[in-house]
């Protein structure tokens, strides 16, 4: 290429693309500082229902005829040794004829503990279509918190301190070194959770959603 023919690189289409991503990141901030406002418009007469727990034989209850999310083995034995260690602290959300809505794989995580009922709680509030959101939503809803790697560092590490069995919190032997130390990052597990770890190390500190299932 001639001298005549060359051109210095061109900025201006890359500036235009961080300027795009910026405005769209501030119309997704703006939709989410507005949405509690359209919620209270819309809140329901019995936004807080009367619940009761009540232990229900595992024998009586029913999977969700479309089973929406996979259930792993390995998460099955993960939230296993968690109510082994802690016992079972978070309710079964059932629906009409003891359907599972939210708490599937803890249902089968008490099966592999040999237990046979399981504390639970009846959403006889909720209107079947009501209940088939609420399904949705339990399970959608917890995938977009993120995580304060900051906070998360000092948690662990305080536990650690603690002597508590710290690997029974979901998080594995690896990424917590990831976390603390910024060991083995190759060890780390793949997906966005992954990607928090990896830009949390970067210049501009960016966080993304934690993948977390709701059990």
């Amino acid at each position: 290429m001639s001298k005549n023919n060359f051109r210095p690189p061109d900025t201006t289409e890359a500036l235009t693309e961080q300027l795009k991503g910026k405005s769209r990141s501030r119309r997704a901030n703006l939709k989410r500082l507005a949405a509690p406002a359209a919620a209270a418009r819309a809140m329901r007469n019995d936004v807080l229902p009367n619940l009761e727990i009540v232990i229900v034989a595992l024998s009586e209850l029913r999977s969700a005829p479309r089973k929406v999310r996979k259930c792993d083995p390995a998460h099955v034995r993960e939230v296993a040794g968690s109510i082994s260690a802690l016992g079972f602290c978070s309710p079964i959300l059932i629906g009409d004829d003891n359907v599972v809505l939210d708490g599937e794989i803890r249902v089968e995580a008490v099966r592999l503990l040999g237990l046979d009922s399981v504390p639970c709680i009846r959403m006889a509030h909720l209107s079947k279509v009501e209940q088939r959101l609420l399904r949705m939503a339990v399970n959608r809803l917890a995938e977009k918190g993120e995580w304060d790697l900051d906070e998360l560092k000092i948690e662990i590490e305080e536990l650690i301190l603690a002597g508590a069995p710290i690997e029974i919190s979901g998080f594995s032997l690896d990424e917590i070194d990831q976390i603390v130390i910024g060991d083995k990052p190759e060890a780390v597990e793949k997906g966005r959770w992954r990607q928090t770890l990896a830009l949390s190390q970067s210049p501009a500190r960016a966080t993304y959603s934690n993948s977390g299932l709701t059990a």
